[in-house]
């Protein structure tokens, strides 16, 4: 359950950030529109990346770096 917990929010991060990035290129390119539903897209799944993994903590607890030594302090970076 925890694996799949930290699947998924994996990819609601994932998709956050991708859905801001092409928010700035439309945004670049002038397109207003286009621009406001990928910002408004990235803030909604940034909102149920922050509740999902709030929830994950709660009822999983906390885990343990699973991946390579070498990236453990900057996963410890990019959480705080």
């Amino acid at each position: 359950m925890a694996s799949l917990w930290a699947l998924v929010n994996e990819l609601l991060m994932i998709l956050s950030a991708t859905s801001a990035v092409i928010g700035w290129i439309f945004i670049r390119r002038k397109e207003r529109d286009i621009h406001r539903k990928f910002m408004l897209t990235a803030s909604v799944l940034g909102a149920l990346f922050f509740i999902s993994y709030a929830l994950g903590t709660v009822f999983i607890g906390d885990t343990t770096f699973g991946g390579p030594v070498g990236y453990s302090k900057f996963y410890q970076i990019f959480l705080q």
